[in-house]
């Protein structure tokens, strides 16, 4: 910072500027080689006080370049070790890390296929970043798009911390809106077909869902501590409202269903084992599985029509199907809606304020009123 003398009558007096501001000060000198010490001993300070700020950002602006550096120089081959290892990162189940990993590892893949191969984390832009939106558009359904979008996002946060690289090229992809189709009811043949159709512990996955109406996760890790075949009863607490709700479920075991969870293997955690581990790690396979029972029960599975919101033909029956029949065939049977609700745990917020206080016995009885749910009078050995 400079100033000035200006002689005002027989004395000097010093301007300088400060901040933006113009400041003007006597040296109470007449004398202009000993003002002008004056205006220096006045600026001084000043300028030290604006020379240390200098060196504050320069510092700052050093330890931002050290951070971007190491951002850049962080190879895209280490991005998921650095998140999997970071201390930030949620706790979750092997399942969903699993899909995190996937989704980075399609990710690394398209980016090596690139011309040239994108290498290191900086390389992956805002505008890298659109690129692959539009290439995954065009590979998957949306559905899985809006997850894969959502998991690099969250990937992309977590990783800042430990590269010091914290552009998320993610951060703006809008997820798309679609039209959820529902899974429809199967009829009393398909039930029963579809039954015939499978064999081992997917009949009797097949069976609980059939019986209980109970969500897919819920009966591939149902575990026989859960399961009081002296009382008729199945209590859980559904994983998809778990965190929120927190509220143990009451299922009724129907007289065709008992047959099936008399005898306890000694040892045996899970109900299914087989498809408790098939679920935990390689869940996609539990679902072609099941799509090849309900394909051998010849259950079409598709729409007939793909809606304008669609790329393709959306499923309309699958395992779903078996909630909404359970729900289905309780109504038709005069089950008041109170228990069928608290049976199947829904979490629709429309259907919870119809909720009622449902006692164990009570629900059982009413159970007890509900026809057999398959063509046969027994579940299928």
């Amino acid at each position: 910072m400079n100033g000035c003398l200006v002689k005002r009558g027989k004395y000097y007096h010093a301007r300088y500027w400060y901040k933006g501001k113009e400041y003007k000060k006597t040296t109470g000198k007449t004398n202009r080689p000993e003002a002008q010490k004056e205006l220096e001993r006045i600026i001084a300070p000043l300028n030290a006080e604006l020379s240390a700020g200098a060196h504050l950002d320069a510092v700052k602006l050093l330890i931002t370049e050290e951070s971007e550096l190491r951002g850049l120089a962080t190879p895209l081959a280490e991005l998921w070790e650095k998140f999997e290892t970071a201390p930030e990162r949620n706790d979750c189940s092997p399942r969903s890390l699993n899909d995190y990993h996937g989704a980075v590892r399609k990710l690394l893949t398209w980016c090596s296929d690139q011309k040239p191969p994108l290498t290191t984390l900086n390389q992956v832009t805002t505008f890298t970043a659109r690129q692959y939106a539009k290439y995954l558009s065009r590979a998957v359904g949306d559905n899985t798009y809006n997850k894969h979008i959502g998991i690099l996002r969250l990937v992309w946060k977590i990783t800042a911390f430990s590269t010091g690289w914290e552009v998320n090229p993610w951060q703006n992809i809008r997820r798309k809106q679609f039209e959820v189709v529902n899974k429809r009811e199967l009829t009393l043949d398909e039930r029963g077909r579809l039954l015939n159709a499978a064999e081992g512990e997917f009949k009797t996955l097949i069976t609980l869902g059939i019986y209980t109406g109970q969500r897919r996760k819920d009966l591939c890790l149902l575990q026989w501590k859960d399961v009081h075949t002296s009382r008729r009863l199945i209590m859980i607490k559904p994983y998809k409202t778990a965190r929120r709700k927190n509220k143990l479920v009451h299922i009724p075991i129907h007289r065709d269903l008992l047959p099936l969870l008399t005898i306890r293997p000694a040892g045996q955690r899970y109900v299914l084992p087989e498809i408790a581990k098939l679920y935990t790690l390689k869940e996609k396979q539990l679902t072609g599985k099941i799509a090849e029972i309900f394909n051998a029960a010849g259950i079409t599975r598709q729409a007939a029509e793909t809606p304008d919101t669609h790329r393709r033909r959306p499923i309309t029956a699958g395992f779903h199907s078996l909630r909404h029949s359970f729900v289905s065939i309780c109504r038709e049977d005069d089950m008041p809606m109170a228990v069928a609700q608290s049976i199947v745990g829904h979490s629709n917020p429309e259907m919870t304020r119809h909720y009622t206080h449902v006692g164990a016995k009570a629900l059982l009885k009413e159970m007890d009123s509900v026809h057999s749910f398959t063509a046969d009078s027994q579940p299928p050995d």
